[in-house]
């Protein structure tokens, strides 16, 4: 779950933006796929929006399937699904991650959505280290590689365009 002080600099930026729709994506808890109606990641992150002052009429919430691999690709195409189900024209998007995840959002976004939509990346402050000297404690390391490495994954791995289709 995003920490606090990311969730309040989100919000920040999406007042200070022109945006007309602010989409929080996030998975659904596999005990929502049985009866229990648990809230979703997604949900959650629009509560904390909705908390720093962000106008409920703007935010949007995509919930994605509960998926192993792929997640943020996953998340992209959701978005990517919504906008053109709800007519939504998207003359550009900004995509609001943690720190070292950033590089791979980019460029699973830019992926799903091609060149029709210009796309951007935000990088909230990690606050479970230090983000510039990573390297001094085991989360920042192991946080830093893992992501470093799904960036690698992100550039040269191929993945089909009907992902979303094949995991709900």
């Amino acid at each position: 779950m995003w920490h606090s002080s990311a969730m309040r600099e989100a919000a920040a930026e999406f007042q200070r933006g022109s945006y007309d729709v602010v989409v929080t994506v996030g998975t659904l808890p596999e005990a929502q796929k049985s009866e229990q109606k648990e809230e979703n990641s997604a949900a959650r992150a629009a509560e904390q929006l909705r908390k720093f002052g962000v106008e409920d009429n703007v935010i949007q919430v995509v919930a994605i399937p509960s998926v192993d691999w792929h997640r943020t690709y996953v998340s992209a195409l959701a978005v990517k699904h919504w906008l053109a189900r709800s007519k939504v024209h998207a003359s550009g998007i900004n995509v609001f991650t943690l720190g070292a995840h950033a590089r791979k959002s980019l460029v699973l976004f830019k992926r799903a959505f091609g060149k029709e939509v210009p796309v951007g990346v935000i990088a909230g402050i990690e606050d479970s280290y230090e983000p510039d000297r990573w390297w001094l404690s085991a989360k920042g390391i192991y946080t830093v590689l893992r992501k470093t490495i799904g960036y690698l994954y992100a550039e040269l791995w191929p993945l089909p365009d009907d992902l979303l289709a094949s995991t709900g």
